[in-house]
């Protein structure tokens, strides 16, 4: 009977340990794409729970092509809270390789963002951060 108590202790010990991580997590990058024809827009997924709050600016993100940090070229970061969705427009026109015409990602280049959250953006209706990410790569799903 002891050996039954002991068992059921520790087992409602770990369910609140996993519990309390599950409801305090902080949602991460789950997916980066870009897609259209444009190739000039790429949406950032954020995981579990996937309801954000706040607001996030241009400042906070990093764009990289094939490993090259480009400043200036994302344009826009507005937030879709309810999906939790980012996404970031960028314009590579003028950037080595690409003329005046063309502001678009091209075949081959690869483009990685960085997240560096300075507090504004949260988990719906709480005070948890979205976790900062570096370095993640969008991948085309066009």
């Amino acid at each position: 009977m002891k050996q039954f108590f002991s068992f059921r202790l520790v087992s409602l010990v770990g369910l609140l340990i996993l519990t309390h991580f599950a409801v305090y997590a902080q949602p991460a990058v789950s997916t980066i794409k870009h897609e259209g024809q444009s190739q000039r827009q790429s949406i950032v997924i954020f995981g579990a729970p996937t309801a954000l709050s706040g607001t996030t600016a241009v400042g906070d993100w990093t764009l990289k092509i094939n490993t090259v940090t480009i400043a200036g070229a994302i344009t826009s970061v507005p937030v879709v809270l309810a999906s939790g969705k980012v996404t970031i427009n960028f314009n590579l026109a003028g950037l080595a390789g690409h003329t005046a015409s063309e502001p678009y990602l091209k075949p081959g280049e690869a483009l990685t963002f960085t997240f560096t959250n300075p507090g504004t953006l949260k988990i719906f209706g709480g005070a948890t951060n979205v976790t900062s990410f570096a370095d993640v790569a969008s991948t085309n799903d066009w």
